[in-house]
């Protein structure tokens, strides 16, 4: 299954299209969507986009959207890429946080926080929160907390519901941290890490290393490799000196409550992908 609060933010984004009043050929596509028919949604969708006007291009928003589902995520962007560019904000923010979060889902952290950045401004109320959430989730998981903070922050100025103001507001108030070395797909390679590193952790007194697994955006079950807990940002970077090996410090997650997406190997780009 897709995690929860990936699924939230793609149904939101198809959803909110009823009160755009779709209709005709577009109406029909969101109908196929919202019963999980994502093959049909896709060809009635680009039956509507091949009409005119906003009925035409949130048409062309279902397929794109129904692509990500099926997990068809070139092809979702694809189609979504050309609908940033839009006029109408709502369908043109819609479109970018669907790229997000196929970026999210291809493990391309620094820009899918771009585009869910973007997402964000343009979209109102929840649906501007949660793009705006998983873009900090986005930062968080590259080491960087201060824009992760910024755009929690930005969330927090446009969540409604108590819900995600709760969730929100439990990673403005992250209480400790930790050093990752890894994210991995695979648990036997997790272990192979966990095992590299544990005696150097030990050696140079900065905690214990451990195995964290979290599910993605897609579904997958991602294998963090972390050492210790920190109080402090400051504390954890002392510690990550000490070590003398790759890491980036990162706000420690409780694995109850994960996010969309999950963290790199220390040491690589933005966008690439995890360790298997």
């Amino acid at each position: 299954m897709r995690d929860a609060s990936g699924r939230v933010l793609i149904a939101v984004l198809a959803m909110v299209l009823v009160l755009g009043g779709c209709s005709g050929s577009s109406s029909k596509a969101l109908e196929l969507y919202e019963s999980g028919r994502y093959e049909e949604a896709i060809s009635e969708g680009d039956r509507a986009a091949s009409g005119s006007g906003t009925s035409a291009d949130r048409g062309t928003l279902i397929a794109g959207l129904s692509a990500l589902e099926l997990k068809r995520y070139a092809e979702a962007e694809r189609r979504l890429k050309p609908l940033v560019y839009n006029t109408n904000a709502e369908i043109a923010g819609r479109a970018q946080a669907g790229i997000g979060l196929c970026q999210v889902a291809r493990d391309r952290f620094s820009a899918a926080a771009v585009n869910l950045s973007s997402a964000g401004r343009r979209l109102s109320g929840d649906e501007g929160a949660q793009a705006h959430y998983f873009a900090g989730e986005c930062y968080a998981v590259q080491g960087r907390l201060e824009a992760a903070k910024l755009a929690y922050e930005a969330a927090q100025a446009k969540a409604e519901s108590p819900e995600l103001k709760k969730r929100i507001a439990g990673r403005l108030s992250a209480s400790e941290y930790t050093l990752q070395v890894g994210a991995f797909s695979s648990e036997q390679n997790a272990r192979r890490t966990l095992a590299a590193v544990s005696r150097r952790a030990a050696s140079a007194n900065v905690g214990t290393a451990s195995i964290v697994s979290l599910p993605d955006v897609t579904g997958r079950t991602i294998h963090l490799v972390q050492i210790g807990r920190f109080t402090t940002r400051q504390e954890a970077a002392a510690a990550r000196t000490r070590l003398g090996t790759d890491a980036v410090v990162v706000a420690r997650r409780d694995p109850s409550s994960p996010g969309p997406g999950a963290a790199r190997p220390a040491g690589t780009s933005g966008d690439a992908p995890a360790r298997r």
